[in-house]
């Protein structure tokens, strides 16, 4: 069984001896993935981590590896969500902190406002790095100038 868990549960709780279903034929895993995944997508957004999960897990099947095109374009397609939206995602599950991740487990932080924050981070950083090269560059060209005037 690869989806209807709840409904299962459900029916045994309520008694009944038999459960409606219907069977689908799938040549591989991927397949079988892709089309739960579909049914999930379709019955409500995702969100937080549910959107983190299913953003990471197709990533690395064959049917997203082989996909012509962005493989954000593939799995957006999947999920039923813009390319930008697994983008971000793609870019939060890589660089995230386990505090960031449990913020958004825990809904106090989604994952555009961590994908934001995330970059704003990385944005501090480089302009950190760069105003330590500039600084180093000039104290190199000041000493080089003094040295040059002393002699």
């Amino acid at each position: 069984m690869i989806d209807g868990h709840t409904r299962v549960k459900a029916a045994e709780e309520a008694g009944l001896e038999t459960i409606p279903y219907y069977e689908h034929k799938f040549n591989s895993f991927e397949e079988a993935y892709k089309y739960v995944l579909g049914l999930q997508v379709n019955r409500r957004n995702l969100e937080g981590s549910e959107l983190l999960k299913n953003i990471s897990k197709p990533y690395g099947t064959d049917f997203i590896q082989n996909a012509e095109g962005k493989k954000s374009e593939a799995i957006a397609e999947i999920l039923g969500v813009s390319d930008r939206t697994v983008e971000k995602g793609l870019y939060v599950n890589k660089n995230a902190d386990e505090d960031t991740l449990a913020k958004i487990d825990s809904d106090e932080l989604s994952v555009d406002k961590a994908y934001k924050q995330l970059k704003a981070e990385e944005k501090a950083v480089d302009i950190k790095n760069k105003a330590q090269q500039k600084f180093k560059e000039d104290l190199a060209t000041f000493v080089k100038e003094y040295e040059e005037e002393s002699k």
